[in-house]
């Protein structure tokens, strides 16, 4: 036990100083000493067990605890090695070896469910927060400002096909106007509109020709918009959206 506090201890040290020397914490002097115990301030090659538990230790120093949400963004990585970690060892797959190694920091096995429930929560706040800037839930599967956020409505679209989501969860996702619908039919709003702020940004208006060289389908669609704001069609949210963006 004593030995393991004591690999413990120096594991964090060693992380301390790969972070201190990211910060120019680190004198001159204690860079040589370091280096001549050839001491490395990088991490082994990307996606190896023991970056994943340096980095574990390293949260456990700073947090007090091993329980990386899933979707943890300073290190994305490191949620999803936990989340696996203990998928791995209630399926019987999981070496003692590493076992081992987990329970010496003070992994905990029984809060997996504790963190898909965090990561649920945080990933719906983000689509509220989504929905009052875009005035729907069509988040693009591929939206460059939160791409996990883009997979994780996809998901929830499977998972209600599957028959796996749970029905507190739906009943919440219907109540902020969720569409249930593929995402191919339903992206198109939020990347146009996105494409359309861009546009404004960089011309100082909206007026996209309709056959515009660079981007024909953004045309297309504010000529189809404009058409949809005359007859009527237009959902208010949506006019609402577009007024602030100077859309004439």
């Amino acid at each position: 036990p004593n030995r393991s506090k004591e690999d413990l201890k120096l594991a964090t040290w060693v992380g301390q100083q790969r972070e201190r020397r990211k910060k120019e914490l680190v004198t001159d002097q204690q860079i040589q000493l370091l280096q001549t115990l050839s001491f490395t301030w990088q991490h082994r090659e990307r996606g190896r067990w023991e970056d994943r538990y340096q980095e574990l230790i390293e949260f456990k120093a700073n947090h007090g605890h091993c329980n990386v949400p899933f979707a943890y963004e300073e290190v994305p990585k490191l949620g999803a090695f936990v989340n696996s970690m203990r998928t791995k060892k209630s399926d019987g797959v999981l070496s003692q070896e590493r076992i081992e190694h987990l329970e010496r920091i003070g992994f905990q096995w029984a809060v997996r469910e504790a963190s898909n429930v965090e990561a649920w929560e945080s990933r719906f706040s983000q689509l509220q927060a989504f929905k009052a800037s875009h005035g729907d839930c069509n988040v693009p599967t591929r939206w460059d400002e939160n791409p996990l956020l883009g997979r994780w409505v996809s998901q929830q679209r499977q998972n209600r096909k599957n028959g796996t989501l749970q029905p507190e969860r739906q009943q919440r996702l219907d109540e902020i106007g969720f569409d249930w619908r593929s995402d191919s039919h339903k992206e198109d709003w939020a990347t146009r509109f996105e494409q359309l702020k861009a546009y404004k940004q960089r011309f100082g208006h909206c007026l996209v020709p309709v056959k515009w060289p660079e981007n024909p389908q953004l045309g297309v669609w504010v000529t189809n918009l404009r058409h949809r704001q005359k007859t009527g069609k237009l959902p208010p949210d949506k006019e609402e959206l577009l007024r602030e963006v100077g859309f004439e």
